[in-house]
């Protein structure tokens, strides 16, 4: 059997398949890198630095300024000042926007560089990111501690520390020997917030000398994807005063029961939050509770005081704010019903189930079809109607959260608000599927990324999501190496965030294999429908219809091969569908029960005229 050699390029609405030799837009230009020195040998006198061979900084005594250089591999020296002798040298690959320290370190006699790459993202509220770096010739193993907070422990030479990230304040800085023995000691050293700050334990171990040498940046603006809000959901307590990161005022001065903040944008690192009652604060006594979180990147956090005013607990429930597929929401739920038991929650139009179980305290996450929603919120246990909230709106790209509580928990009826939406990227939903029944089993790769391993005929992927940009899609035998091997195709692949997912699928005769796309739908399936839609993947068999044979209608005309009907809904229940060609009936799918909610493509695959014949099969997904 011939290989799958050949492919026609088929445009689909937003998709973009284009032969690679037609790519001929020029690169973009990189941002560069930002480098900067560090004298941390501990005998060397002034020295001078020097990039590629060229002068960068004169009469190096402590730490450069950061200076702009371009990506790439770079080799750095540093040379006694004056001298035109490389002392140590050091060759790394700079990354765009990589921040970097070039440390001199070591004797003079035995000078080294070494390449550290700064962490400069911004830190949480009111803090400063800080690491440590051992560079005390012939040192055991120490311990670095900033007030009572272990930065590093069993620290060997030359090692660098994971950043920490302390709450601004002024703290002693040491470094202990194993035996407990002080080696260096930062007395009160001031720690503002929005640093990111290094320290270089310099010394040796034969003059048991010892000293830091620090190394201080601002930082990045935090990115805007990592925020908290408030909500007060404790019941009895009243309004509360919330502190944050030992800040001496109150971030948010008063939220009532019930109230929820607007969002901050912060940095990365651990959050605490203080709750007090109104007019308290860290300066009158404890406070009513506290948690400690740590926030990452592209994580929105909803910081909660719930329970009773006789125990009363501050949560952290993370929202997931990761991309979309295209017209789609994210919902998510928190239950703070005390005196409630779990919830399920549905559709008011068609009672289809949304959550069947959400337990107190507990958050859930999905995603649904944008579009309006009518909620009714359900006892999971018994069935009973707890509440219904109508027209809540779910954007394309937009995620809502819902918090669900009870004024009275001794009452079974609950409320619930809505604390806002925020908008996410859509990406590019894909999944791929070998309908050619006599293509070889395939591996496709986008850039370099296995993203559909061992297809084989009838095998159909999930959908997975794609930043909106060109990829290199390649196609080899399974199994072969691509670092290597030919391709059995190569394109160029545009995607875009268009409003609709796909199905990209390898159908056609043995000899002459072709690529196709079909837009599917996540669109909203009102009431009792389910949605449809056909493929003609048979080898040899040309144009058919699709005939309903219970009332003899044309579902589907003149279906070409590889060709995709458009999505049609359908009310739920069992359906016959025969595939009618210019010979008559030649394939039949009888009594496939189409369920409410659910999209099925129905496919026409195998061969005419040859073993193994022509057969139907169903690819059924969700919204």
């Amino acid at each position: 059997m011939a290989r799958l050699r050949s492919i026609l390029l088929i445009l689909v609405l937003a998709l973009s398949l284009v032969p690679v030799a037609a790519q001929a837009a020029p690169p973009a230009q990189e941002a560069p890198a930002r480098v900067r020195f560090v004298h941390a040998s501990f005998d060397a006198r002034s020295l001078d630095a020097y990039l590629n061979g060229i002068l960068a900084v004169n009469d190096l005594r402590s730490v450069s300024e950061y200076m702009d250089v371009t990506p790439g591999e770079v080799t750095f020296s540093f040379r006694q000042q004056g001298a035109d002798v490389d002392l140590a040298t050091v060759t790394t690959t700079l990354e765009p926007e990589q921040r970097v320290s070039i440390v001199a370190l070591g004797m003079v006699d035995a000078l080294e560089a070494q390449a550290i790459v700064d962490d400069v993202s911004a830190p949480a509220r009111n803090s400063t990111r800080v690491k440590a770096v051992n560079v005390a010739v012939d040192s055991e193993p120490v311990t670095i501690t900033i007030g009572e907070q272990t930065l590093a422990e069993d620290l060997a030479f030359k090692q660098v520390s994971d950043a920490q990230v302390v709450f601004a304040g002024n703290y002693d800085v040491t470094a202990t020997a194993a035996d407990g023995t002080v080696l260096a000691k930062e007395t009160g050293r001031a720690f503002g917030d929005n640093r990111a700050i290094t320290f270089f334990l310099v010394g040796s171990a034969s003059s048991s000398a010892y000293r830091f040498v620090i190394a201080e940046s601002n930082v990045l603006e935090p990115d805007a994807t990592s925020q908290f809000r408030f909500a007060n959901m404790a019941q009895g307590i009243g309004s509360v005063s919330v502190y944050i990161n030992k800040e001496p005022a109150p971030l948010y001065p008063e939220v009532a029961f019930g109230g929820v903040t607007n969002y901050f944008v912060t940095g990365f690192g651990t959050h605490l939050f203080e709750v007090y009652p109104v007019g308290e604060g860290p300066q009158t006594g404890a406070p009513l509770a506290s948690a400690s979180t740590e926030i990452e990147p592209n994580q929105s956090v909803l910081f909660v005081a719930q329970g009773t005013e006789d125990n009363v607990e501050v949560a952290a429930y993370i929202g997931d704010r990761s991309p979309l597929p295209p017209n789609s929401a994210r919902l998510e739920v928190i239950n703070l019903a005390l005196g409630n038991p779990a919830i399920k929650i549905e559709r008011m139009d068609d009672e289809a189930v949304l959550f069947d179980q959400i337990e107190p305290m507990a958050q859930a996450t999905r995603i649904v079809p944008a579009g309006s929603y009518n909620l009714r919120f359900r006892n999971a246990s018994t069935g009973a109607m707890m509440m219904e909230q109508s027209g809540m709106e779910a954007a394309a790209g937009s995620v809502v959260m819902l918090i669900a509580f009870d004024d009275d928990p001794s009452d079974d009826l609950i409320n619930a608000v809505m604390v806002g939406t925020e908008n996410v990227p859509q990406y590019a939903a894909i999944r791929w599927a070998h309908l050619n029944v006599w293509g070889p089993p395939v591996d496709i790769y986008m850039d370099d990324t296995l993203v559909a391993e061992g297809m084989v005929y009838k095998k159909v992927t999930d959908y997975e999501l794609y930043e909106p940009k060109n990829y290199n899609l390649r196609v080899f035998d399974a199994g072969a190496d691509p670092a290597s091997a030919a391709p059995l195709f190569e394109l160029s692949l545009e995607l875009t965030g268009a409003n609709f997912a796909r199905t990209i699928y390898v159908y056609g005769p043995e000899d002459e294999a072709r690529l196709q796309v079909a837009p599917d739908s996540f669109e909203l399936l009102p009431g009792n429908l389910a949605r449809v839609r056909f493929i003609n993947a048979a080898v040899d068999m040309g144009v058919v219809d699709v005939v309903n044979p219970t009332d003899g209608s044309i579902v589907m005309n003149d279906l070409g091969p590889g060709q995709n009907s458009p999505n049609s809904n359908l009310p739920a229940g069992s359906y016959t569908f025969n595939f009618v060609g210019d010979v008559g009936n030649v394939a039949s799918i009888q009594g496939l029960e189409v369920q409410a909610g659910t999209v099925y493509t129905i496919v026409l695959g195998g061969v005419y005229g040859f073993q193994p014949g022509l057969e139907t099969f169903v690819i059924e997904s969700t919204p």
